[in-house]
């Protein structure tokens, strides 16, 4: 076994399966599967099977991971992109939020306005009353 950073030790092997990689760094398959989605540097292969076979380099990045974390007190999106400017590879982009569009201000209208309004609605009504009426 190799002896690396931070105690961990890593199998002179070529490939792991997930279970060997949750074993020598003590995080879940589940979380390791989550990570994948997480964090675009953390990507293994995967067999005709579907089985990930993570690479020593794999481990030490899930033990990267682990250690901003859980150690170093990163957030997820903070980690993120602290490995993405590392590496050069893209994480998921982010996108400002633009600013509020500015409201309108609430027009004001003239009394005369309001009073030629409601008499207009009034007709309406009335007409709607005589057509009802004719169609009944």
């Amino acid at each position: 076994m190799a002896a690396k950073d931070g105690g961990l030790q890593i199998p002179n092997k070529l490939y792991f399966r997930i279970g060997e990689v949750s074993e020598i760094t003590g995080v879940q398959p589940y979380t390791l599967r989550h990570w994948e989605m997480e964090f675009p540097t953390l990507s293994p292969k995967k067999n005709d099977s579907g089985q990930r076979l993570y690479r020593k380099e794999d481990i030490e990045m899930v033990h990267t991971i682990q250690r901003l974390l859980h150690s170093e007190g990163y957030t997820t999106a903070g980690a993120r992109r602290l490995l993405s400017a590392k590496s050069g590879k893209r994480g998921r982009p982010v996108i400002p939020k633009p600013p509020p569009e500015p409201q309108p201000e609430p027009a004001s209208v003239s009394p005369e306005v309001l009073k030629e309004v409601r008499e207009a609605l009034d007709l309406m009504d009335a007409n709607d009353k005589r057509l009802a009426a004719l169609e009944g």
